[in-house]
């Protein structure tokens, strides 16, 4: 890859995450809703509790701990405010649209990685979860990083983002055994060609 190229993929991502910036402006400091503040009180008492992950009942949560200390720690840097928390998730779309352009620019070239970079920005579920406090935006994040390193073959970056993959949100371990189910078919196969 060329320096022109390398120079030239680094200004499309700059281009896409600030246009999804000053779309998602407006509804940075909008009220949480039902589900949000449930998510704010326990993160809340994580923070209270100098980021102990294990919570007193009623605020214990049964959930892996990554989203409940990161999200405490933003509290005890930033304070809590309806905005800090949105800013929060704001930043994991704004990972998951970089990973999105990476991995669209490694299985299909430039233009697929643009192309789904701003479907993605546009889809409406994920338009609406960008801004909301919860889990899903950091789950979506590492999803979309570590299938991006386990096909770039980065292993030491797979585990780790896997590993935390793993500490949001229990779905996750299905993308997890799902990607050694694909990296196992892929040895049967090019065992086979190897045989032949």
């Amino acid at each position: 890859m060329t320096i022109k190229n390398i120079f030239q993929k680094k200004i499309e991502l700059l281009i896409l995450l600030i246009l999804f910036f000053i779309l998602k402006i407006p509804t940075m400091n909008v009220p949480y809703f039902w589900d949000e503040s449930i998510a704010v009180s326990q993160v809340l008492v994580t923070a209270e509790q100098k980021l102990n992950p294990i919570l007193p009942s009623p605020y214990d949560v049964g959930h892996p701990p990554f989203f409940y200390l990161t999200g405490a720690l933003f509290y005890l840097v930033f304070g809590e405010l309806p905005i800090i928390s949105h800013i929060y998730s704001f930043i994991f779309s704004l990972i998951t649209i970089y990973f999105t352009y990476l991995l669209g620019n490694k299985l299909i070239g430039r233009t697929g990685g643009i192309i789904a970079s701003v479907l993605l920005m546009f889809c409406p579920i994920f338009f609406s979860q960008s801004g909301i406090f919860l889990s899903d935006m950091p789950l979506t994040a590492l999803t979309v990083a570590t299938i991006y390193f386990a096909l770039n073959h980065d292993t030491k970056k797979y585990l780790i983002s896997g590993s935390i993959l793993v500490l949001t949100k229990e779905p996750a371990v299905i993308t997890i055994l799902s990607i050694l189910l694909y990296i196992l078919i892929e040895n049967i196969k090019s065992k086979k060609k190897t045989i032949n």
